[in-house]
């Protein structure tokens, strides 16, 4: 319900954010120079991660729990495949055996640490043999429940995640974790 409310303004917000940010477009250009295959941008909320991984070539889906903003996605990007489902329900591409990549941009942030191993065992099973998961998480081992987002008011929290629970996961996902990058 929260997303619902916010999805026009978030949009709004984070549709040019890339520009802005020198590092996570050297992220995303490394993470499209190692991929093969289709990728899938999961909890791809407005599509400006999916967006900016088409124009680089790539076949790219994105999958969102929230339909408000798949309805974003599809409306500023709508030559793409945006899918409303559950991070837990992931499933192989339609057009190939396995993603090339998987990019969670910030979105485990809803997430309590106890479900990141589960989520990302799901997420590594549709994955290609040596594919590629790139994950973006906020860091700090404490939750966040602001009141408003946008002017919006909301009820949400967000888990800034601990650092080594998030690589334990990855390896209890059967995850190897070949770079970590801190902005």
């Amino acid at each position: 319900a929260a997303y619902a409310a916010i999805a026009e303004p978030y949009a709004e917000a984070v549709l040019d954010e890339l520009t802005g940010q020198p590092f996570d477009l050297w992220f995303l250009e490394r993470v499209a120079s190692l991929t093969e295959g289709p990728v899938m941008d999961l909890g791809c909320g407005p599509g400006q991660i999916a967006a900016f991984l088409a124009d680089l070539d790539l076949e790219v889906h994105g999958l969102d729990a929230s339909g408000a903003m798949i309805e974003q996605a599809r409306a500023n990007v709508p030559d793409l495949d945006f899918q409303v489902g559950r991070f837990r329900q992931l499933l192989r591409p339609r057009t190939a055996p396995a993603w090339g990549t998987i990019v969670a941009w910030l979105a485990f942030s809803h997430l309590a640490p106890s479900e990141l191993a589960p989520t990302l065992r799901t997420a590594a099973g549709t994955l290609r043999p040596g594919g590629v998961l790139a994950l973006a998480a906020q860091i700090g081992g404490a939750v966040l429940r602001p009141s408003e987002l946008f002017g919006v008011e909301v009820e949400l929290e967000f888990v800034l995640h601990d650092r080594e629970q998030v690589l334990a996961a990855c390896a209890a996902a059967g995850l190897t974790v070949d770079e970590w990058y801190v902005r």
